[in-house]
């Protein structure tokens, strides 16, 4: 264990991980899962068998002021660790909380000691609880069968899950917990007075047969044991789990023959990067129609659409409704286009990825836009819509009697021709004023690729895309002299781009990039560029994609070592 790495997991995981078994790796923390219960604002749960570790937890948990709720459900079972104090414990923490104003609950529930013929049946519950950080931060569920709150010892046939559940499983989830606490006893006086059972220890002659029996599971002799005494290995890096026979030769592992492939590690760690973004598109719901007016010809006495033989001709006429200046900034703020392809990583064709990190980014770059949009309109056109299209009349009226003259030959325009087009400004202006100019953003979770065989379905293909745009992203600002301009009249930096678009945790990324030099980044983008454009599979481009991005941290040092000689 001297050399055991610590482990610090990232959900979605399951613990305890094969290389801590191995004795490859031990956990930074135990249990794994205590930093996520360290920046949960809300903790609910059910909690079987607490005892002296999961008091000190929870009341670690409580004695944080970022703590909104935490409702937790305890189980209790005959002869179970929980004993009284430890409920009179928690039982104060509550009350505490309470006094101060605090949503700190604590519930009971006692499970019945069921006999089967000569057997006691006892079905404990698993640990189960939903730990919510920020409004903008995922749920996550830590579920196993470790108790006390996942601080009792573990053994290898321990199996515990941490992860984000989909929004449908949360919602499942939630009702099942509303009717558990619902249906739980509220920790009192009389509910905290648990009987302090002991296990019988019965017969010694019972204990020595099942050590007996303990003893024989542990070192089976039977010919039906034979390729099971071989030697166990697990790869300290992947954590993959290979057998073989004394006799040297490779046995099967169960999931090997159930159609349960290993991932591939590269895939693996791709995927788990795409499982922390989104695809963004527009609402185009929310987007409101432009500044300009479209004036149907008909409304000119003229005809849209002209064909001659196999030649047609479209006329079309618009009217500003502000002036040019103003006009073109609140354009600029209706699209947002250009937004996303600064923070978005492109995964196909008119899809923009948009990483976790980056969407508060996003956000306050729209919201800032909306905001610089109504205003402009407010200093142009004011609240009165009415006032300002009467400001405006004069000039509308005489610009669509020329307009009107020069392709008629008749003049004025007939005043119901032109009242239809003052309802079109008065209806226009009233839309814009009173709604949203910048248009929303829809988020669409990414799933994880389907691991398949299929030949009409591509598994990297996706992943490929990711890893190719994100790796341009980062050395593109270093690339292009020009590139800061995309942040001009914008909130964010280069320094905040390049910490949200760092999808990979590229090393070699500082506080604004510039620890690579611009002609390495040349030259790696050329690498990029030539990467993607081979014949090789979409598999192959990422396996050579990854070696170049995780060795840039030498290619740079080396490109400062030729500098450095060059002096």
């Amino acid at each position: 264990m001297e050399d055991a790495k610590p482990v610090i997991p990232q959900p979605p995981y399951l613990w305890p991980d094969t290389r801590v078994l191995g004795r490859h790796a031990v956990y930074a923390s135990s249990p794994p899962f205590r930093e996520l219960v360290g920046a949960a604002t809300r903790i609910m749960g059910v909690v079987p068998d607490l005892a002296d570790a999961g008091v000190e937890m929870l009341r670690q948990v409580v004695g944080r002021e970022s703590l909104e709720v935490c409702w937790l459900v305890i189980v209790v079972s005959p002869a179970c660790p929980t004993r009284e104090r430890h409920l009179r414990e928690v039982m104060a923490l509550a009350n505490t909380c309470a006094v101060a104003g605090r949503n700190v609950a604590f519930r009971v529930w006692p499970l019945p000691s069921l006999v089967r013929g000569d057997a006691r049946v006892q079905a404990r519950p698993p640990t189960c609880l939903c730990l919510q950080g920020p409004a903008d931060a995922p749920s996550h569920l830590a579920m196993g069968s470790v108790c006390d709150l996942g601080a009792d010892p573990w053994h290898p046939f321990s199996l515990n899950l941490v992860f984000a559940p989909e929004p449908v499983l949360l919602n499942s989830w939630r009702q099942w917990f509303d009717w558990v606490w619902s249906r739980s006893s509220p920790l009192t006086d009389t509910s905290v007075r648990i009987p302090h059972l002991v296990p019988a220890p019965g017969e010694i002659a019972a204990a020595r047969a099942w050590n007996d029996y303990e003893a024989l599971c542990r070192h089976p002799d039977s010919p039906d044991a034979a390729g099971m005494t071989g030697k166990v290995t697990i790869d300290p890096v992947t954590g993959e789990v290979t057998a073989v026979t004394t006799q040297g030769q490779p046995v099967q592992t169960p999931t090997q023959g159930t159609g349960l492939k290993p991932m591939d590690p590269l895939f693996a760690r791709l995927a788990a990067v795409l499982s922390k973004g989104a695809l963004v598109t527009v609402d185009e719901s929310t987007r409101i129609r432009p500044t300009s007016i479209a004036i149907n010809a008909r409304l000119l006495d003229q005809v849209a659409t002209r064909k001659v033989g196999r030649v047609t001709q479209h006329q079309s006429y618009t009217l500003n409704i502000l002036d040019e200046a103003v006009a073109k900034e609140v354009e600029k703020c209706r699209s947002v286009a250009p937004l996303l392809e600064l923070l978005g990583l492109q995964l196909g064709k008119g899809q923009r990825w948009v990483p976790a990190a980056a969407m508060p980014l996003l956000e306050g770059e729209l919201g800032g836009m909306n905001k610089r949009a109504q205003e402009l309109l407010a200093s142009e056109v004011g609240q009165d819509v009415a006032a300002f299209c009467r400001s405006r009349d004069v000039q509308v009226a005489r610009d669509l009697n020329d307009i009107y003259h020069e392709l008629t030959g008749r003049q004025p325009i007939p005043e119901a021709k032109l009242e239809e087009v003052r309802g079109l400004i008065a209806q226009r202006l009233r839309t814009m004023v009173r709604g949203r100019i910048t248009p929303q953003i829809c988020s669409t979770p990414v799933g994880v690729p389907a691991q398949t065989a299929s030949p009409n379905l591509s598994q990297w293909g996706t992943l490929l895309s990711l890893l190719s745009s994100a790796m341009t992203a980062l050395r593109q600002p270093l690339a292009d002299p020009y590139f800061d301009r995309n942040f001009k009249g914008k909130q964010l930096g280069r320094v905040e781009y390049l910490g949200a678009l760092n999808v990979f945790g590229e090393t070699w990324v500082g506080d604004d990039g510039r620890a690579m030099p611009a002609a390495v980044a040349q030259e790696q983008m050329g690498k990029i560029r030539e990467i993607a454009e081979s014949d090789q599979d979409a598999q192959a481009k990422c396996r050579e994609l990854a070696v170049l991005m995780d060795g840039t941290p030498a290619a740079i040092c080396r490109a400062a070592d030729l500098q450095v000689a060059g002096e």
